[in-house]
């Protein structure tokens, strides 16, 4: 026992270092091939949900919104006006799909609740036979 968790140490630790020398060969690139920035780890992401949550964005045309703050700006019009209407309609329509996605769960656990209860009648119409077996045996 203390032999195994001595080897499971040691492969542990390899795979740590593995690990290790596998994240610094492999950073997080902050420029794409195309050489634009990544939307997803920039903080303008974060900016523009704040902006849509609070209705800017809503009054202000994509151009207008680009030019109100200086992180919108390391991005082309373009890509950030798709960004823009990209974040538009994830709030949106993800009331939609929560609702949508609530209504199947809650579909489906009612049907597992229908089996369970199902199941709990067989076994005690079987318990209860079984019972009355049994007195009809001892008489």
């Amino acid at each position: 026992m203390f032999l195994a968790r001595k080897i499971q140490q040691a492969v542990l630790s390899v795979d740590v270092a593995t690990f290790e020398i596998h994240h610094r060969k492999n950073q997080k690139k902050t420029v794409t091939s195309r050489g634009k920035l990544f939307w997803g780890h920039h903080p303008s992401k974060d900016l523009l949900l704040e902006d849509t949550k609070s209705g800017k964005a809503e009054f202000l045309k994509p151009k207008l919104l680009w030019n109100s703050r200086e992180e919108y700006k390391n991005f082309t019009l373009e890509d950030f006006r798709k960004h823009v209407y990209q974040e538009k309609y994830r709030q949106l329509a993800g009331p939609y799909w929560q609702k949508k996605r609530n209504k199947a769960a809650l579909k489906e656990h009612e049907k597992r609740v229908k089996k369970m209860h199902q199941e709990w009648h067989h076994a005690k119409w079987q318990n209860d036979m079984d019972g009355l077996a049994r007195e009809l045996e001892s008489i």
